[in-house]
């Protein structure tokens, strides 16, 4: 049971990559010029924004945490340190 799954969401996940080359295969065969540089630059622009619009948004969102944890430690080390140094050396103020 555990395979007849396995395949069957093998197949069913890689059949419509199969089905989308062939596609592009049959119409690049058929359509060579004007079908080639339309769907070549739409698939291309497409694809390219789309994963640069996901790698500026997560880049940019790790980056807005990691600087705002990395400023909140530094600040809390900062403002904390004459406190912990009063503590273990017994310093006033």
């Amino acid at each position: 049971f555990f395979f007849f799954f396995f395949f069957f969401f093998l197949f069913f996940f890689f059949f419509p990559f199969f089905f989308f080359f062939f596609f592009f295969f049959f119409f690049f065969f058929f359509f060579f010029f004007f079908f080639f540089f339309f769907f070549f630059f739409f698939f291309f622009f497409f694809v390219f924004f789309f994963f640069l619009f996901f790698f500026f948004f997560f880049f940019f969102f790790f980056f807005f945490f990691f600087f705002f944890f990395f400023f909140f430690f530094f600040f809390c080390c900062c403002s904390r340190r004459r406190r912990v140094d009063s503590v273990l050396y017994g310093r006033g103020g």
